[in-house]
């Protein structure tokens, strides 16, 4: 259930269900089973124009032979809204929206940044209990994609509306959203706060599909002891319970340490095979035994790692994790 005035986005990649599951909210879709209960109202049988939505699609959907005026008013005259009406709430909308200036523009002259503001102008200009948005940004080049998930954010939080927000993109959907869920194959793997899904991943699919991550297989040994294949026995956290047969035990890559190893951490030694610049940090592959680490460690790289060479690796038994795997 998502609480008025918070923003869900529906991550997964292509192909998972998040634009069906979209549309289903949207009453564009018809769900063979189930329920769909806005303000505690179910929604079968309600058609799209009743259900007070605004949607923002990829395409942005707008008509290119009308303006911008003509485009925000459209949802407005299908409303039946007096012309006094409907012209004071184009205003607000182009004034909240940036769009001064630009009225009497056609749609096909505008610049990609402005044509995606048209979209949210006309989607909030019929003030929608709910606003969808289906990859609103995914058309736009990476700065301008930043830029604009930012003023979506805050003029979402300004607003109070509650929103669903459709995307692929992980850092997208993290740095968005008030609640993530995951999915995968038309099934939702995990819900929860962008915090939890990315230090607690439920499964092996959200772990890898969210950020990087070292997987090792391990047998439980005794209370707070792991056999990972290649590298020992590893220390665990007191929250992992015990399990049976072989586990998959789950580390992100900016929790390994380069260098002397922290009291109590698990630590071992690693050869170098790849290291890759990547602006504020440093990308390093290695080889542990049999077990293949990513490490990633801030800029500048410590002096005198290099390709080819052994190094001591080190990890806190609080940042290991113990994931399911898929379908379990």
């Amino acid at each position: 259930m998502l609480e008025r005035g918070r923003m869900l986005t529906l991550l997964g990649p292509s192909g998972c269900g998040k634009t069906t599951l979209l549309r289903m909210l949207a009453g564009l879709t018809i769900p063979d089973s189930g329920l769909v209960l806005i303000g505690g109202r179910s929604m079968v049988g309600v058609p799209l124009h009743k259900r007070n939505m605004g949607m923002v699609f990829q395409s942005y959907a707008l008509f290119p032979h009308l303006n911008v005026v003509r485009n925000i008013a459209f949802g407005l005259e299908v409303r039946g809204l007096s012309d006094t009406a409907r012209r004071r709430r184009v205003g607000d909308m182009i004034d909240l929206m940036h769009l001064g200036g630009l009225e009497h523009r056609r749609v096909s002259d505008l610049s990609g940044g402005q044509r995606q503001r048209v979209a949210l102008a006309r989607a909030l200009a019929i003030e929608p209990d709910i606003l969808l948005l289906d990859e609103p940004l995914a058309n736009l080049d990476i700065k301008l994609r930043g830029i604009m998930r930012d003023e979506i954010r805050t003029l979402q939080r300004r607003l109070g509306i509650t929103s669903v927000f459709v995307t692929h993109d992980q850092e997208e959907a993290l740095s968005i959203a008030d609640v993530v869920a995951v999915m995968s194959g038309g099934h939702i793997r995990q819900i929860g706060t962008p915090v939890e899904i990315y230090d607690r991943p439920s499964c092996r699919f959200v772990a890898s599909f969210i950020g990087r991550g070292n997987f090792l297989s391990a047998r439980y040994f005794a209370p707070l002891c792991a056999d990972v294949d290649g590298l020992g026995r590893m220390p665990l956290p007191d929250n992992i319970r015990p399990w049976n047969g072989t586990g998959t035990l789950f580390v992100r890559p900016h929790h390994i340490h380069l260098g002397a190893p922290q009291a109590g951490a698990y630590s071992c030694t690693a050869r170098v095979e790849d290291i890759v610049y990547a602006g504020d940090r440093y990308i390093i592959t290695t080889q542990a035994g049999q077990q293949r680490l990513c490490v990633e460690q801030p800029a500048p790289l410590p002096a005198g790692i290099s390709i080819g060479q052994d190094i001591p690796l080190s990890w806190l038994p609080r940042d290991t994790r113990f994931v399911w795997e898929d379908g379990t």
